[in-house]
């Protein structure tokens, strides 16, 4: 069975996304409401808490396998659980994915995740250890 994933960090981006999973699959911009984006403590990557009335942005991969949901799982470790939620796509449709939670009780800051600086400074330090 094939499922979405909607991404909020380091999986926007295709070219980590596809060599992630060793897929290339098709996407589109999604919204994730009651949820916040926060930055994890020393590291440039991100994750989500459940937060009223907040929304996070992010992208829609559609239609993965199995394979690469397994491989999805081994990239996110033990800081996140997969948990299916309801995202918006920019035309007001409704689509289930999955995405990565947060798992634990500390290691955030409560400071938003800068997608730009992401996509400058710390990719380079995210490639350097987890690609």
């Amino acid at each position: 069975m094939q499922t979405n994933l909607f991404a909020y960090g380091s999986l926007m981006i295709r070219d980590i996304f596809s060599r992630v999973t060793q897929e290339v699959r098709p996407a589109v911009a999604a919204t994730l409401h009651g949820w916040k984006r926060c930055q994890v403590a020393d590291q440039p990557y991100p994750a989500i808490v459940r937060a009223p009335e907040v929304s996070v942005t992010g992208v829609l991969w559609m239609g993965l396998s199995n394979p690469e949901w397994i491989r999805l799982d081994d990239f996110e470790g033990h800081e996140y659980q997969r948990i299916t939620v309801q995202v918006t796509d920019a035309r007001g449709d409704l689509h289930s994915a999955d995405t990565y939670a947060w798992a634990l009780q500390e290691g955030l800051v409560d400071t938003p995740w800068d997608f730009e600086w992401f996509q400058t400074e710390g990719i380079k330090r995210f490639s350097r250890q987890y690609l």
